[in-house]
């Protein structure tokens, strides 16, 4: 199908195979990992509107990798050599958010305002990732607008925004600008949740373990009823969740990352869920003390002081041990 400019356009999925993956790999495309049917309809998405100038809208949860997904539009454009400048419009202040990205000279405001130089700007012939955009505010939407509309300010900036709402939704809470979202919707893509990829929790877990393993320079791989326990799971965390639970088993795990080393949340029918941890007989007090302070520390969901105070041990000891176990060769 061929992808037209200046009209909103809902790219549809494709059945066939989507062509070839990433070079010198079969398990994805560009910067991203996986070989759902899914996933080769995305990919064959990106293949139909990255070699254009159009404006793309992505939806997705929460984790479900759009940053990735915006990446790998620009990686695979004409505009590739130059910047893909990402702004998390959620993550300032409306104040500082509008200093960076048009670059005005608000003492104070970060390096775009010390620079004279907003990110809109900085993403000339390169790509502008705007993350959460129904965190910016009206009057900065409708600001924005209008530099698109007059183009002549910033002529070879090519947008790619990203929600996770419903941008339908979104406009009728007034979160966003109906005129800005048809603008910025030439091309709309609709990122694919984790639970609608099948197989690829598996694919992605491995390609997280094998990263975590070169990181640490400790080898460590999953068991058959880990695997399990990671197909069984919804991922309501999507691919964000999944990398975390892989990096927190290979932490907990001595060699094979069993169920009980996986979260709780994801072991829900394994030992880790309960209040105990197992271990063998022999097994070095090194080692005890290693299990019971990570298990502790994610049956209080993370809060240190919580954990230490249980564990009576001091938040430095806490601190000292998490650092040593992160880095263990």
């Amino acid at each position: 199908m061929n992808v037209h400019r200046n009209a909103a356009t809902e790219l549809p999925g494709h059945s066939g195979n989507g062509g070839s993956a990433a070079p010198g790999t079969e398990e994805g495309f560009g910067l991203l990992v996986g070989h759902s049917d899914a996933m080769r309809r995305l990919y064959q998405q990106i293949r139909e509107c990255a070699p254009t100038d159009d404006s793309v809208f992505l939806i997705g949860e929460a984790g479900s990798g759009k940053e990735r997904v915006a990446r790998t539009i620009h990686q695979q454009s004409r505009r590739s050599h130059a910047e893909f400048v990402p702004l998390f419009c959620g993550a300032l202040s409306p104040e500082l958010l509008e200093s960076e990205l048009f670059g005005d000279a608000r003492p104070g405001f970060g390096t775009a305002s010390r620079e004279g130089t907003g990110y809109l700007r900085r993403a000339a012939n390169g790509t502008l990732f705007l993350d959460d955009i129904t965190e910016m505010n009206a009057g900065l939407q409708a600001r924005l607008l209008q530099v698109l509309e007059a183009r002549g300010a910033e002529p070879a900036t090519r947008i790619v925004a990203a929600t996770s709402m419903d941008p339908e939704e979104a406009v009728e809470r007034g979160r966003l600008n109906d005129a800005m979202y048809r603008r910025l919707a030439q091309v709309r893509i609709c990122v694919p949740t984790l639970r609608e990829r099948g197989g690829d929790v598996i694919l992605l877990a491995e390609h997280f373990l094998a990263e975590r393993n070169a990181e640490t320079g400790v080898v460590k791989q999953f068991t058959e009823g880990a695997r399990d326990a990671l197909r069984a799971h919804d991922w309501p965390g999507n691919v964000r969740e999944l990398k975390e639970a892989v990096r927190h088993s290979h932490l907990l795990a001595a060699n094979m990352i069993r169920i009980e080393d996986l979260p709780g949340r994801v072991s829900s029918a394994g030992p880790g869920d309960e209040d105990y941890i197992r271990v063998n007989v022999g097994t070095p007090l090194s080692e005890v003390e290693r299990r019971t302070i990570l298990s502790t520390l994610e049956h209080y969901d993370g809060d240190k002081k919580k954990a230490a105070d249980t564990l009576r041990i001091s938040l430095k000891t806490l601190y000292n041990r998490l650092k040593q176990y992160d880095h263990r060769r």
